[in-house]
């Protein structure tokens, strides 16, 4: 488990905190937000989650957008995805998307899998949930930030949400890096979340970006879009 849990956070930084907080009413003082909620499309935040999960996992590196490229590479569908950075370190991407797109992004995030859990240790959903808990509540985060073309959004500790369990084809240059490929593979995900209605046609910066400090080490991820909804 210590294996995969320094393998999560040296990609996504974890970013989640132990101690207990009260929810705020607003989220954002802009029509645009999507409270954590309301259902999008008929699913929750965490089901987009696992959506998003499904999308990443099994993109091959050379189409991922974590690692590159094009932000609308093998998208479809009513909800746009954008992905932060591989590694946590600080990116600035420009893309075009489709309008009347909801976008659906991480501020922080991580996920367990089945085959991220050590041999011989269980690995059912009910393990995977835990392991995912365990990950996300051992960490106290430092900010969160949200931006919409220099807007804020508010009370953000309001979006961590759970997903629920999904399966994953895994590719053979999957971002886990987990050394196999091929069957579907359980997991379940953890992490912060926000998700804006469609933008208007034209060019709008996205920026987001969180810190944690796990005891050791700080990790920080920063990210800006330059988007063109056209």
């Amino acid at each position: 488990m210590k294996k995969t849990v320094k393998t999560l956070l040296s990609i996504f930084a974890t970013l989640v905190f132990c101690s207990s907080f009260a929810f705020a009413d607003s989220l954002l003082p802009t029509p645009l937000a999507i409270d954590p909620g309301d259902l999008i499309y008929g699913m929750t935040y965490g089901d987009w989650s696992a959506v998003w999960w499904q999308y990443i996992v099994s993109t091959p590196r050379t189409d991922n957008p974590l690692y590159g490229a094009d932000c609308s590479s093998r998208q479809s569908g009513p909800v746009f995805f954008l992905v932060g950075s591989a590694d946590g370190s600080t990116v600035t991407r420009s893309c075009t998307m489709p309008k009347g797109k909801i976008l659906f992004a991480p501020i922080i995030n991580a996920e367990i899998s089945e085959g991220e859990i050590a041999s011989g240790q269980p690995n059912d959903e009910y393990a995977l949930r835990v392991a995912a808990t365990a990950v996300a509540d051992c960490f106290i985060p430092s900010s969160l930030k949200v931006t919409v073309d220099g807007i804020p959004l508010q009370n953000l500790r309001r979006l961590r949400v759970q997903s629920p369990a999904f399966t994953f084809n895994v590719v053979d240059s999957s971002i886990l890096g987990i050394g196999y490929t091929g069957p579907k593979k359980s997991s379940v995900a953890d992490g912060y979340w926000f998700a804006l209605n469609p933008l208007p046609t034209g060019n709008h910066t996205i920026h987001f970006e969180g810190t944690y400090f796990d005891g050791t080490n700080k990790s920080t991820q920063n990210v800006t879009y330059h988007l063109t909804v056209k």
